[in-house]
């Protein structure tokens, strides 16, 4: 009798978990909801190296500034050469593997091994992908291994997109209660987003011009706590305004909203030093030495705050690769699942495009 039978390695079935994996990986991720291929996205996908190389070029067209001419006045002498600006990353191979040994192991059990080793790997590369985006957007330099940083570098916030709490003037000098994080400091975000040259452009959703600012859990305690009753209550409130938005993914987790900036509360934020909470997620920002203590990078993003470029091998909506090899006999299974691709802060003339970072003091409450 004929049978129909669908092996371990078979290609129906490899391309069918590895659309899985990492559907629900991004499904886990914070940066899912902003990960897009519009400039529109505060992470915009970049899939311009699907036919080869491994260096993407992004360019920046700045707005012109000429005055114009009036009337018959000849306009060919005021002509202005267009000012285009460029910035470069690079994408490579990130793998991880999962084992499994033994027919005897995974009789002892009545789970699939298998399948665990699949909801793994989708945990690892949820996490994986969070990481590197924090440690970029937040320009966390003190983490110098590129399989965090989304295989390139973490460069330090530029000087004039950095502001600090409280009158203070580095991360350094965050000492006390009145360096912690509170909506004044959103205000000053905005402030300097209005003010940025080039201008930092909002996204948009539900017709509504917003920007969005990534606290993490102790900012967010300050802020709750460093608030009345009913001011908290009405943050929140602006988070609801409208069916459009209330239905839109983007708010979905979201705080509340202040002066038209989305406030949402991530763990992975850079935070602290490499004995704090932030180390058990890659984005401490280095040693106690280095005046990281208690201290959190809150980052304020608009459009395009950051690239996410994938290679030829990963066609949509696939992305991830995934192998299974079967040795000693057939008795232990590897599951490989990896990707080409590369994440990198977007900065043009060496500052930042669409970020701010906001440093406080901010320690973890007993």
């Amino acid at each position: 009798m004929a049978q129909t039978i669908i092996g371990v390695n078979d290609p129906q079935k490899v391309q069918a978990w590895a659309t899985k994996l990492i559907i629900e990986a991004l499904k886990e991720t914070q940066a899912d909801k902003f990960i897009g291929k519009t400039d529109e996205s505060v992470v915009q996908i970049k899939d311009e190296l699907k036919n080869g190389g491994d260096v993407m070029t992004i360019g920046l067209r700045r707005r012109m500034t000429g005055k114009g001419v009036i009337g018959d006045a000849e306009a060919k002498q005021h002509a202005e050469a267009l000012n285009v600006k460029s910035d470069k990353f690079v994408i490579n191979q990130l793998r991880h593997v999962a084992n499994v040994t033994g027919i005897a192991s995974q009789q002892r059990v009545t789970w699939s091994m298998r399948n665990e080793c699949n909801s793994g790997l989708k945990d690892w590369w949820s996490d994986r992908i969070d990481v590197s985006i924090f440690n970029q957007l937040c320009g966390n330099s003190a983490q110098t291994d590129l399989e965090y940083t989304g295989l390139n570098a973490a460069l330090a916030p530029t000087l004039t997109r950095h502001i600090f709490a409280g009158g203070a003037t580095s991360e350094a000098t965050l000492t006390g209660e009145e360096h912690g994080f509170n909506l004044k400091l959103i205000d000053r975000f905005i402030l300097k987003a209005r003010m940025a040259s080039p201008a930092m452009r909002p996204i948009i959703v539900g017709g509504m011009k917003v920007y969005c600012v990534f606290i993490s859990p102790n900012q967010a305690f300050q802020l709750r706590t460093s608030m009345t009753e009913g001011d908290w209550a009405a943050v929140q409130s602006n988070a609801m305004k409208g069916g459009l938005i209330t239905k839109n993914p983007l708010f979905t987790g979201a705080l509340g909203m202040w002066n038209n900036t989305l406030i949402f509360e991530d763990a992975r934020v850079c935070f602290g030093d490499n004995e704090q909470a932030g180390a058990e997620y890659h984005t401490d920002l280095g040693a106690p030495s280095t005046s990281t203590t208690n201290i959190a990078r809150s980052v304020f993003c608009g459009a395009q705050a950051a690239v996410f470029g994938v290679g030829r091998s990963e066609t949509l909506p696939t992305r991830m690769r995934w192998v299974e090899e079967l040795e000693d006999g057939e008795n232990q299974l590897n599951i490989y699942a990896g990707m080409v691709f590369g994440i990198k802060k977007t900065k043009f003339d060496s500052v930042d495009f669409a970020t701010i970072v906001g440093s406080t003091y901010s320690p973890g409450e007993a």
